[in-house]
């Protein structure tokens, strides 16, 4: 058993001391205005920035090309955040001992435009998170994440920290772990359809993890550890099951669900090995791969968290937010090691020049690597993997009768038995992992990522104030 972890980083690499609190306020047009209904004209960049200071302001936009005299804000900013293709995301500006104000793209809340409203209900949300402003929904679920250590061991928190794997390992992962699980298995219309969902799903799966010294295990030694991470070849003798029932890569590298007879190479934990066994798949170790000897359940103090505070949300746009938050939170834990700023001098064959919103810029995409990350790859992989294992048991249950499955829920016909055991998701006080019936009429699913019924729309990747009764029509009517 070796350790290949090439230098050791742990997480959480600080906590806050104390909560950090700005006024929300959103640019529209030429009016900046505020969560408490102040307004300010503003017509240059000048102006903005020091209304940032002076009234204490996080600035919400829509998107990189609404503010006024771009050049200035990039030559002001301590730091200009883009993606890798150039769409904005933020401007950090700092100022006496360090205090920070940002500009921010409202999307990361799921919203197309910081107006008015939008600023009030994030109030609602943070307030009643108690961990101050936050940037993003991914900071916010990271922020209740380290209060949650806090809370739990006090000053002594540091001594509680969880070791990143080394960098080969994260490599091993990013390359050959999978994502959540979805299937459009019946795309016809039911008139009558039901949904069972698992409630905090992605929280839920993050109450165990492994921790500790990454190791090399090789062979059939991988089973001597609590957990492992590892290649193997699955052989279908015969098809047993009308679903697949464990991923692979293919080689235009889509995903696939295999149930025809056949022999597969994909990686795998430790926990679905068992699973396939169970259900009469034989399974070989090929190569080696990653373990793990020691579990923590250090989050699940966190995970009751987030179910609390979505439990007790005073509105359903905070408890969206708090789902949100949680599912970005989990996110940041495989944040990648590159960042993307953007700058005034660029190097040709290195960086790209910025094109943003549909405007070229004289100014560039730099790509800048993060040399001693601590978030912790290995827990987000696990946690996803073990969401989707359970989904997939899940569906194996009612095989005869799916529609689909999205992440953390299955859709069923009508005619499907055993619904009655399930408790309605309107049902207050469920614990985290239960699972939930929801009758649904009217219903689409005409691809992955897309649902339509008369009590819910799913469009994954158009942001909720986004989505009118005209752009589903015409989403659909491009589904045929």
């Amino acid at each position: 058993m070796t350790d290949i972890s090439d230098r050791a980083t742990f997480w959480p690499k600080w906590i806050e001391k104390k909560t950090k609190q700005r006024v929300l306020s959103g640019l529209n047009g030429s009016l900046l205005v505020t969560e408490h209904d102040q307004q300010f004209e503003v017509w240059k960049a000048e102006d903005i920035i020091r209304l940032l200071f002076e009234q204490n302001l996080i600035l919400f936009i829509r998107k990189f090309n609404d503010l006024p005299e771009m050049d200035v804000f990039l030559q002001a900013s301590k730091e200009s955040y883009c993606d890798k293709e150039g769409r904005f995301k933020a401007y950090k500006f700092e100022g006496a001992r360090r205090k920070t104000h940002w500009i921010v793209a409202i999307e990361s809340w799921d919203y197309i435009a910081p107006v008015a409203g939008v600023l009030k209900e994030l109030r609602i949300t943070f307030d009643h998170c108690g961990v101050g402003v936050q940037t993003t929904a991914g900071g916010l679920g990271q922020a209740t994440m380290r209060k949650s250590l806090k809370d739990q061991y006090g000053d002594d928190w540091y001594q509680h920290r969880h070791r990143r794997p080394g960098h080969p390992s994260i490599q091993i992962l990013r390359a050959h772990s999978f994502g959540a699980r979805q299937d459009a298995i019946d795309v016809t219309f039911h008139a009558v359809a039901y949904e069972l969902d698992m409630k905090n799903a992605y929280s839920f799966h993050f109450r165990k993890l492994p921790t500790g010294i990454c190791s090399r295990t090789y062979g059939d030694e991988c089973f001597d550890h609590l957990t492992c991470f590892v290649p193997v070849r699955v052989t279908i003798k015969k098809t047993l099951h009308k679903i697949g029932l464990f991923p692979v890569r293919n080689e235009d590298k889509s995903i696939s669900y295999p149930a025809t007879p056949g022999t597969y190479d994909t990686w795998l934990w430790r926990e679905h090995i068992d699973f396939l066994k169970e259900n009469g798949l034989k399974v070989e170790v090929t190569g080696p791969g990653l373990a793990w000897d020691e579990w923590t359940n250090d989050l699940e103090y966190w995970s009751l968290m987030m179910e609390h505070l979505r439990d007790t949300a005073p509105n359903e746009a905070t408890a969206r937010h708090i789902k949100l938050a949680t599912v970005a939170g989990i996110g940041r834990q495989n944040l990648p090691d590159e960042h993307y700023i953007i700058r005034e001098n660029g190097e040709l064959g290195v960086d790209r020049p910025l094109v943003s919103d549909g405007c070229s810029w004289d100014w560039w995409v730099h790509k800048t690597i993060d040399e001693n990350p601590v978030n912790l790859p290995h827990w987000y992989f696990y946690g996803v993997a073990m969401c989707a294992l359970t989904l997939t048991q899940m569906m194996l249950t009612y095989q005869d009768y799916l529609i689909g499955s999205a992440t953390d829920a299955v859709y069923v016909r009508e005619d499907a038995p055993g619904l009655d055991q399930f408790p309605s998701k309107d049902v207050p006080d469920l614990a985290s992992g239960t699972w939930r019936l929801m009758k649904h009429t009217n219903v689409r699913r005409w691809k992955i990522g897309r649902f339509k019924s008369d009590q819910k729309t799913v469009l994954t990747g158009v942001p909720r104030d986004g989505r009118t009764e005209e752009n589903i029509n015409k989403l659909m009517e491009e589904a045929g």
